[in-house]
């Protein structure tokens, strides 16, 4: 279902849409702020909807995010741009699409203006349609697309549990005890070579015990572990591979994020070397005592 895109596409996509529906946790002002003004300001209906409290471990950076998103909503209204701020937190919005049209863009990561993230994209009608719905607050589902949090770790962990290869590579933004981190560490145990990347603020963070117990469980099982400056998320079997928002932690099930596996060989290659490439740049880890 789901193929490689990239940003020059979406940019590409927004330059002659005529409906947009885009969806962000957090999204500072920049090009892509800058592009969907300039699509509203053309006469195309664009609505974009952030979530309204980002969370954050640190109270003066929660209070930041929010301040940031209320001033896009502020900059993005100002050019005829219709703004949801979502607030829901039972359920938070925490997934990164944009249906242009007819095609759906999905991203691992926050739509960053550079760095290292994987854009996909989909015309399947199902999909789009739910997406769309997902972004504008109405519960929706698609098959192939998980768009909740708890299923599009349901999948992550069954790619682990029923992949036949002996190599599995994750990375999670966050990471705690979870059915993912419970699928790695059945694997280790069977005797498959798994590595896992985590972001180092999230593991070195004064809020990261549950991040640095998970670890510990693993490494102990024999899983390589290593502290990364990137936050992607994305799992690799070598024939398969998962992609998502989600980050690999149990809270909060109902967050609205997406999640989807693939077998297209080319979208697998890319985030094998992404992860290979990450996987260089990264600390080796030592944990602090419990």
């Amino acid at each position: 279902m789901l193929e490689l895109s990239s940003r020059g596409a979406l940019f590409g996509a927004l330059a002659t849409a005529r409906r947009v529906d885009l969806a962000a946790y957090t999204l500072e002002s920049g090009r892509l702020v800058n592009a969907l003004g300039d699509a509203a300001r053309r006469g195309a209906d664009v609505h974009v909807s952030l979530e309204a409290g980002p969370y954050a471990r640190d109270s003066i950076r929660a209070a930041a995010l929010r301040e940031r998103n209320e001033a896009t909503a502020a900059r993005l209204r100002a050019h005829g741009v219709r703004v949801r701020l979502a607030h829901a937190p039972e359920a938070p919005l925490h997934m990164k699409a944009a249906v242009v049209d007819a095609t759906l863009f999905l991203d691992e990561r926050n739509w960053p203006a550079a760095g290292s993230d994987t854009i996909v994209r989909t015309t399947a009608r199902a999909a789009v349609a739910a997406a769309r719905a997902t972004i504008a607050g109405r519960a929706a589902s698609a098959p192939a697309l998980a768009l909740r949090k708890d299923r599009a770790l349901a999948d992550e962990a069954r790619l682990i549990a029923g992949t036949r290869s002996d190599r599995i590579d994750c990375e999670s933004e966050s990471f705690s005890a979870s059915s993912v981190s419970r699928a790695l560490l059945g694997a280790a145990r069977h005797g498959r070579h798994v590595r896992l990347l985590v972001a180092s603020r999230e593991l070195h963070g004064a809020g990261g015990r549950r991040e640095r117990s998970a670890v510990r469980t693993l490494r102990h099982a024999g899983v390589d572990v290593r502290a990364s400056r990137s936050d992607e998320k994305f799992c690799v079997t070598g024939e398969s591979a998962w992609l998502g928002s989600a980050n690999a932690t149990a809270g909060a099930a109902h967050t609205v994020d997406w999640g989807a596996r693939t077998r297209r060989p080319e979208l697998v290659a890319v985030l094998e070397r992404r992860f290979e490439a990450n996987w260089a740049a990264a600390d080796r880890l030592a944990l602090p005592a419990p």
